[in-house]
């Protein structure tokens, strides 16, 4: 995606080139409207409407940013949650701040700066709720009562363009177009590696030791890993391909799972420490609350419902699943399943959870209405990772001590293949598509490519030393 510089000092020759280009694309827009300025309260605010252009080439996009400068010489501007003086409305109409992520650039007290996304879901749900004018409609960004001041940024937005319904190329976008991402945990990097050609095409460098778990944000953009040494939970831009963030918890890191909705991040401990679980806000990256063994077990990894209600946490040192409730953040159960659970996996529907038991060797069915385990299925042994296929219809597990893969059906619980995979087969994770399967072989240091339809291994690549968890990011 294409970054306007939105200096008001930006030379003339300069402004007259942008707008002469966007004369020519067919857009409406001016050079001085794509950067605005307010001044009041003893605060300045500078807003970059950054993609404005591209919605006058009508350019396919996932969301709106807008980056916002400010400078005072009083007071911190950082220590204020700005979704709170944030409206946003279009055409009249407020849009719902479920649509708007505030991610801070730069923390400086008096020079922050931050970009404000806003999924373009949310145009696509008021056209349903209300008829909307035909003629330009204007699109405000309003940051109110910030030391007293209202602070206004209006563009014409034309036409239908941010009306239409959303787009399902926009939705599964990682089905068409992703890159995997692996922890190394020794040499304490992440592999970032295009399956289509098989090369790593990044390492992102953590710490001495990288955490085993890897968490993205629900748009992509985000990508959350850990300092298993350190406690450092760094938080990098996978589209600018950036560090935004880091927390110090205090605790080495071993799994970052995060709430469908990015809520929140379930960080589970390294080690023998009294913090058996840390919840840590998504948006604004602070500690939410540090679950003790008086409130939860301890954590190995975290999943899931689908509607984000509960958190499905394994505690592979004693033998149990918990039950969290995400909104008031308690255990409403304790399941007794196989020995040894490393991790747990929601169905695609809600309904089941199936924990890898790494010490007997098998799959903990559990029905998550009734929280009872219905079934236990034999898998290979140390089985530690666990993965539902997208539709729902397979199981897949990692099975360490048997170097292989282990396949089962969802319908009839019954193993219906098995795969050699490589040295200590460690985890496991389906394409978002699902036509392939990617296994880590933690002693092989390398990334496993199975296609699911022939159960054939059809490429291995090499990644970092050790290799644990896999997620995804949009591609480059």
């Amino acid at each position: 995606m294409k970054k306007i510089s939105t200096s008001l000092f930006l030379p003339a020759i300069l402004i007259a080139f942008i707008s002469i280009f966007l004369l020519f694309s067919g857009g409406r827009i001016f050079a001085e409207e794509i950067s605005q300025r307010s001044s009041g309260g003893g605060v300045d605010i500078e807003v970059n409407f950054l993609n404005y252009p591209e919605i006058s080439e009508e350019t396919e996009l996932d969301y709106l940013i807008f980056q916002v400068y400010m400078d005072t010489h009083s007071g911190d501007l950082t220590d204020k949650n700005f979704l709170e003086f944030l409206e946003l409305s279009f055409a009249g109409s407020r849009i719902e701040q479920q649509h708007l992520n505030w991610e801070w650039e730069s923390k400086s007290a008096h020079h922050p700066s931050a970009n404000l996304r806003v999924s373009l879901d949310a145009f696509a749900e008021l056209a349903e709720r209300q008829e909307l004018p035909e003629s330009d409609r204007q699109l405000t960004l309003k940051i109110d009562s910030l030391r007293g001041v209202a602070h206004e940024f209006s563009w014409e937005i034309a036409g239908d363009y941010l009306a239409e319904e959303s787009s399902p190329d926009r939705e599964n976008r990682l089905a068409d177009d992703y890159l995997a991402v692996v922890a190394n945990e020794v040499s304490g990097d992440l592999s970032v590696v295009d399956i289509d050609s098989g090369e790593v095409v990044d390492t992102i460098a953590i710490g001495e030791t990288a955490g085993h778990g890897l968490a993205v944000s629900p748009d992509g953009r985000r990508l959350f890993a850990g300092d298993m040494e350190t406690g450092i939970l760094y938080v990098y831009d996978a589209v600018k391909r950036q560090f935004l963030r880091e927390l110090d918890l205090g605790v080495g890191i071993h799994g970052i799972d995060i709430t469908p909705g990015g809520e929140y991040l379930f960080i589970s401990p390294a080690g023998e420490v009294d913090e058996t679980l840390i919840v840590v806000d998504g948006e604004n990256i602070e500690i939410v609350t540090r679950f003790t063994a008086e409130l939860a077990s301890s954590s190995s990894h975290v999943d899931f419902t689908p509607d984000g209600k509960l958190a499905v946490s394994a505690v592979l040192s004693e033998d149990l699943v918990q039950i969290i409730e995400v909104a008031s953040l308690e255990v409403l159960a304790d399941i007794e399943v196989g020995e040894g659970p490393n991790e747990a996996r929601v169905s695609p529907d809600g309904n089941y959870a199936y924990a890898a038991n790494w010490e007997s060797n098998e799959i903990s069915v559990i029905d998550l209405n009734d929280f009872s385990v219905v079934n236990n299925i034999p898998a290979g042994e140390g089985t530690h990772g666990v993965a539902v296929s997208p539709d729902g219809q397979e199981i897949w597990t990692a099975n360490r001590r048997s170097n292989d893969i282990t396949i089962i059906s969802a319908e009839s619980l019954e193993l219906v293949g098995t795969i050699a995979s490589g040295e200590y087969a460690n985890h496991i994770k389906f394409t978002p598509d699902g036509s392939y399967v990617l296994v880590t072989n933690a002693r092989d240091h390398e990334l496993a490519v199975i296609d699911r339809q022939t159960r054939e291994i059809i490429d291995r690549i090499e990644v970092g030393d050790t290799p644990h968890e896999i997620t995804f990011i949009p591609g480059w």
